[in-house]
């Protein structure tokens, strides 16, 4: 039954808190496209598009590339959320069975729902940032910001694995 095609096909119900995560990550989505949209007028034709490790700018670029994390946060946004909802097709750490497709495939919802909902966060993060040093209203990242944001997303990677593999 390791074969996508010919894993069991379950109707599992969300639970709260994977909804939750996935109508902040909705949110953060849009959010990401209106605030670059309202504030496109009042940004420079150059703008930060890279921090180094203390969180201050050290690349420039065009303010169009600032359009690739609203376009980023929608697409992975989308990818993410529609593979939460075929987890059949998706590959697992161990062989999916009748007895263990349930439990890995709420495993694998959960991760892709808390994925999208960390990666959106960041992206709108680093958008919000690049805007804000734009128009001179902050002046880097900071510090913590982004190490956070990172080991967010890695523990959520990681944890969902481990379960998974114990999950046999």
């Amino acid at each position: 039954m390791n074969e996508p095609y010919q894993r069991p096909r379950l109707n599992l119900p969300y639970a709260p808190v994977e909804r939750l995560m996935e109508v902040l990550a909705a949110i953060g989505a849009v959010c990401m496209v209106g605030f670059a949209w309202a504030n496109w007028p009042t940004l420079p034709a150059r703008i930060a598009t890279h921090f180094n490790a203390a969180g201050q700018a050290d690349g420039w670029g065009g303010k169009g590339s600032l359009l690739l994390l609203p376009v980023l946060g929608v697409v992975l946004y989308g990818v993410m959320v529609f593979c939460a909802r075929v987890p059949h097709l998706l590959n697992y750490p161990v062989p999916v069975t009748e007895e263990n497709a349930p439990r890995l495939y709420l495993l694998a919802r959960s991760l892709l729902t808390g994925l999208a909902f960390w990666v959106v966060a960041m992206l709108l993060f680093l958008e919000v940032s690049m805007i804000y040093i734009a128009q001179g209203k902050a002046s880097g990242l900071g510090l913590w910001p982004m190490p956070l944001f990172l080991t967010a997303i890695a523990t959520t990677l990681l944890v969902s694995v481990w379960r998974m593999m114990r999950a046999k």
